[in-house]
């Protein structure tokens, strides 16, 4: 699930550089939690030599408080 929280963001990011406005009411209806297209049994490959794609932390919007 981390791994997909860090692909729609950085994909979130692509979109905002490419002019699309994303606001939390956006963000709000997205979840990285697989709902459709679930193995049944598993069969992920994982491959745990490779090394994790370092996480950027970037801000989307700034929050008001």
């Amino acid at each position: 699930m981390f791994h997909n929280t860090v692909d729609m963001t950085n994909a979130l990011h692509d979109l905002q550089r490419d002019g699309v406005r994303i606001t939390p009411k956006l963000v709000a209806r997205l979840s990285p939690c697989l709902t459709e297209h679930i193995k049944r049994f598993g069969q992920y490959l994982v491959d745990m030599n490779a090394p994790p794609v370092p996480f950027d932390i970037k801000p989307l919007f700034l929050m008001q408080t």
